[in-house]
């Protein structure tokens, strides 16, 4: 569904992190395929990419600044903590996990819970936090997390080509699904490579050709009405590319978990922001109403969140035949009892062996340690997990979505897409060359916002626009 012949120019170094994972290839990748489809959509190669423009929005929470002061990108009580037996990375960002977190564990703060997970085994807290809606996972090894997924979910890089042929830049592999409610099914690759069985990075279901045809082969994306019913960073961060193209997004929030204001002015530039509790009869007939009058609904809630509300796939395809509706979560097609699960970039990280290949001893400025289990030593050597040098999976994730929006535009149909599955592409993804990287300076831009004076990363593509005023705009398209 991605034409290789419109993949953007490439501009700038294809290394700049380097680590153990090559997530410079998943960066150029992912927004390689959301500017070709945008490229398809416009009809003509209008873009060009620009790395030093790319890592930094990668980064982006990292550069931001309100009134000159940098927002704490995680709450006290989330991170990794030692437990009797391993590893244990938490998520209390917004207060409704924090305070889960806390009854589950019988905690008050940081210090408590450190305290608290010493005398724990991390399996069972990992249960326990989950059973009472909180957060958090146990750190696992690579060979131990393949264990948990069927070997369709063992994904592997596909794809179109792209402007430099086979290298990290070529775009997202997109994957037609014969059945739309089982993306590991039986799949075609769009593009070079040959069919395989496992599950797609992106997994596209087009709309059935009687249904198809709903747009020209070319268009304009300004204008494009976007029904934004994500949170966090990887669905804004795709309805974000939307808006820069000229869509008109409306993101909803439910009142009663508002979104973090850092995530908001981070995430939501050029979108309009409402709130709407979806409890409520008819606010939710409202944002029906909304989505059978839009022409993108991205969602990016748990599996089965958004169903008792006609929210979901199904429905909405069913009102409103030729919609393109985007779903992305955290776990995807994992089994049990990760299926239905909240999570985060974070959290995937450490459940899929991410934490431990960038693990080291303390004291040590990078390398890999010994592993989750050991504690052996003094503290100076003890190992403990580590991180990605960005939240990549939450972003490209992100881009990949934004394309799957705009290529679905001339069909309809729905798309889905998985953190999780998205960590499995960086593993399957080949190595970057040797020699160090190319660190570039990120390109800021200061400008005003309902919220204070911003200073942020420059845009991806087009001028920098600023986020709106949280949760004040109506239920009403433009």
């Amino acid at each position: 569904m991605l034409d290789h012949r419109l993949a953007p120019r490439i501009l700038g170094e294809e290394t700049w992190w380097r680590g153990p994972l090559p997530v410079e290839t998943l960066a150029l990748r992912s927004a390689s395929a959301a500017l070709t489809a945008a490229h398809g959509l416009l009809g003509e190669r209008r873009f060009a990419l620009e790395t030093r423009r790319l890592a930094a929005a990668f980064g982006s929470i990292g550069h931001l600044r309100i009134e000159g002061e940098a927002p704490a990108p995680f709450g006290a009580m989330s991170g990794f903590f030692r437990c009797r037996d391993g590893w244990l990375r938490t998520h209390a960002n917004y207060p409704h996990h924090r305070l889960a977190l806390q009854r589950a564990l019988g905690v008050e703060d940081a210090a408590g819970l450190a305290a608290a997970l010493l005398e724990r085994e991390a399996a069972e807290t990992e249960e326990r936090v989950f059973d009472a809606g909180g957060l958090a996972v146990r750190v696992r090894g690579r060979e131990e997390w393949l264990g948990t997924l069927p070997a369709e979910g063992r994904g592997g890089a596909d794809g179109a080509g792209s402007s430099r042929s086979g290298g990290p830049s070529r775009p997202a592999g997109f994957s037609r699904t014969a059945d739309p409610s089982h993306p590991a099914g039986s799949s075609r690759t769009v593009g070079p490579g040959p069919a395989t069985p496992r599950t797609p990075w992106v997994a596209v279901h087009p709309a059935e050709e009687a249904e198809a045809g709903r747009r020209p082969a070319t268009a304009s994306p300004e204008g494009l009405r976007v029904l934004d019913l994500t949170r966090v960073i990887a669905g804004p961060t795709g309805t974000k590319f939307l808006a820069a193209l000229g869509a008109e997004v409306l993101r909803i929030d439910p009142p009663q978990h508002p979104e973090l204001l850092a995530q908001h002015l981070d995430t939501d530039d050029g979108k309009r922001s409402a709130a709407a509790d979806l409890r409520e009869a008819g606010t939710l007939n409202r944002v029906r109403e909304l989505a059978g009058a839009a022409d993108v609904v991205v969602t990016g809630y748990r599996p089965g969140a958004l169903a008792r509300f006609g929210l979901d796939a199904e429905t909405l395809l069913a009102e409103r035949p030729g919609l393109s509706v985007v779903e992305l979560d955290a776990w995807g097609g994992c089994p049990a009892p990760w299926a239905g699960r909240r999570g985060f970039d974070s959290l995937v990280q450490a459940a899929s062996g991410i934490a431990v290949l960038y693990g080291s001893r303390r004291g040590a400025r990078e390398g890999r340690g010994r592993g989750p289990h050991s504690g052996r030593g003094s503290a100076a050597e003890r190992w403990r997990p580590g991180a990605l040098p960005v939240q990549a999976l939450d972003h490209a994730t992100g881009y990949c979505a934004a394309a799957a929006a705009l290529a679905l535009l001339r069909t309809g149909g729905r798309a889905r897409l998985s953190l999780a599955r998205t960590a499995e592409e960086l593993f399957s993804l080949p190595g970057l060359p040797p020699g160090l990287p190319r660190r570039q300076a990120p390109e800021l831009v200061e400008m005003d916002s309902p919220h204070g004076r911003l200073t942020k990363v420059a845009p991806l593509i087009g001028e920098p626009l600023a986020p709106g005023r949280y949760g004040a705009s109506p239920l009403a398209w433009d």
